[in-house]
């Protein structure tokens, strides 16, 4: 497995990940529920250091940061991986997201188009579309990247590092380096009770 994924890994453990095509941050924050103009300038490092503030449960950080023609939204909660939360987003446009947890090997992908949710990989059931069980490979964006996966992961049995980074760089087009990430201009803030 190439370094630069074990890193990004380490680095987006227990975080979420969700692209937005199209749409500039402060809109993404918008379609969020949230005040683009409450939101704070901030390195990833100090993203990550204001996640310890959060003191009620129900509170989520979330920060943006434009990338190529995407958006690159980063939550503390999963809530870029809920299914109602990347609909929403992704009308009019794509929503490419994830999340890890590797202390309980529980990751999650979602790939939704115009407000429908195409396919997910689900930590205790896979592959998903519609509620179905589906080989990605029935869908056509995907035929390549799960070539590449089986070929340079060939003993994956979970989407963790590697799997999901290229799944995600082949739809977004964006490949995302430790570099990047940690260089990035994030605008950051705490939402309350975002999946409403």
């Amino acid at each position: 497995m190439p370094l630069m994924y074990a890193e990004l890994a380490e680095l987006l453990d227990c975080k979420t990940v969700a692209w937005v095509k199209g749409v500039s941050p402060a809109d993404v924050v918008t379609r969020w529920g949230g005040n683009p103009a409450a939101f704070s300038p901030m390195t990833f490092g100090e993203m990550i250091d204001s996640w310890w503030n959060i003191y009620e449960e129900e509170d989520a950080f979330v920060a943006v940061a434009a990338v190529g023609g995407w958006t690159l939204v980063v939550d503390s909660r999963w809530i870029g991986v809920d299914e109602k939360i990347v609909e929403r987003l992704s009308v009019g446009t794509r929503v490419v997201s994830h999340s890890l947890l590797e202390v309980k090997g529980l990751h999650e992908w979602r790939w939704a188009e115009d407000g429908h949710l195409r396919i997910g990989f689900y930590a205790q059931e896979g592959f998903m579309a519609d509620d179905l069980h589906v080989d990605p490979q029935e869908f056509p964006e995907l035929v390549a990247p799960m070539a590449r996966i089986d070929a340079e992961f060939p003993d994956w049995f979970e989407i963790d590092e590697g799997p999901v980074f290229a799944l995600t760089e082949s739809l977004t087009g964006i490949t995302l380096t430790p570099r990047m990430l940690t260089e990035l201009a994030f605008q950051g803030y705490y939402l309350s009770d975002p999946t409403t």
